[in-house]
């Protein structure tokens, strides 16, 4: 005949397992509810992970956002000093020219050496699709190739920018012996969108 603490699971004295004896007789007295504690655990985990994982990514999402307004700021500031520039009160009653500015404009962000290197190429890659407009197309092509150069070496660059700026590159090429790497920074340019 078995001892009834046997038939419900519990530790009996004749047998001598210790702890993992105990613990066995436990999890065979109540196995839904260590199941169901288990699980609990489990999904407790898989939600907590799940959060961590959306909160970084939301961290990453607003750091993006923080540096591109970073940037946007510094860019408009940037035309904003030029545009400031070429008013008539600062030249004495003199009149710039689109051309003056332009040029002036230029030498003053390849001056300004301490900004981010996407801002550089994003007011660069302006610059080019002005020149590129006025169908000045060397100085188009070399402020491309300026603000591509930034661009390529950044591993954080804007790959919408990057994607029009070897675009941009692409169709100021100027003869046949152009057109193999034109072809490729068209394909990179399709690639990045």
């Amino acid at each position: 005949k078995q001892s009834p603490r046997l038939l419900a699971h519990r530790p009996v004295t004749a047998r001598s397992g210790g702890l993992p004896y105990r613990a066995g007789c436990f999890v065979r007295r109540h196995p839904f509810a260590l199941s169901a504690a288990l699980l609990a655990l489990i999904l407790l985990g898989a939600s907590g992970w799940r959060i961590a994982v959306e909160r970084d990514a939301a961290r990453q999402e607003a750091q993006r956002a923080t540096t591109q307004a970073e940037r946007a700021q510094s860019a408009l500031d940037f035309l904003y000093g030029l545009l400031a520039w070429a008013t008539p009160q600062k030249h004495r009653g003199e009149e710039k020219t689109v051309a003056d500015a332009l040029d002036y404009g230029i030498g003053q962000l390849r001056a300004r050496t301490d900004d981010p290197p996407a801002v550089r190429a994003q007011l660069l890659y302006l610059f080019g699709q002005v020149y590129s407009q006025r169908r000045e197309r060397e100085r188009s092509r070399a402020l491309y190739e300026e603000a591509y150069a930034l661009l390529h070496g950044d591993p954080h660059a804007e790959r919408g920018l990057l994607a029009e700026t070897a675009y941009g590159l692409a169709s100021q090429s100027s003869d046949a012996s152009d057109r193999a790497r034109s072809l490729a920074l068209i394909d990179e340019a399709m690639r990045l969108y």
